[in-house]
C-alpha cells in the first residue's frame, strides 16, 4: 500500500507544468536604447547643456546615433536588461 501511494505522488509531481516568471524589462535602458536589426542603437552624449563656446564642427560630431558593438560586454548586458525587445 505504501509503495503504491508514493508512486502516485511522484506521478502527480511529474505531470504538473511549471510556469516560469517573466523577466522584467529595465525601463531606464528601454528609454535610452532602441533595438535594430543589427543590435542596439543609442544617442550620443555631451550635447544636452553647457555647449556655449564650442565650435559647430564639434557640436555636429556630438549629434546622431551610435550603434552598440555586438562583440562587446555591453551587448550582453543589454540583452539581459531588455529581454523582450
Amino acid at each position: 500500500m505504501a509503495f503504491g501511494r508514493t508512486s502516485t505522488l511522484l506521478q502527480q509531481t511529474y505531470n504538473t507544468t511549471f510556469v516560469r516568471t517573466k523577466m522584467k524589462t529595465n525601463h531606464s535602458a528601454a528609454k535610452r536604447f532602441r533595438k535594430t536589426a543589427d543590435g542596439y542603437k543609442r544617442g550620443k552624449s555631451c550635447r544636452s547643456h553647457g555647449n556655449i563656446g564650442w565650435s559647430m564642427r564639434l557640436l555636429n560630431q556630438k549629434t546622431g546615433v551610435v550603434h552598440v558593438d555586438k562583440k562587446g560586454r555591453n551587448h550582453r548586458k543589454l540583452r539581459k536588461l531588455l529581454p523582450y525587445w
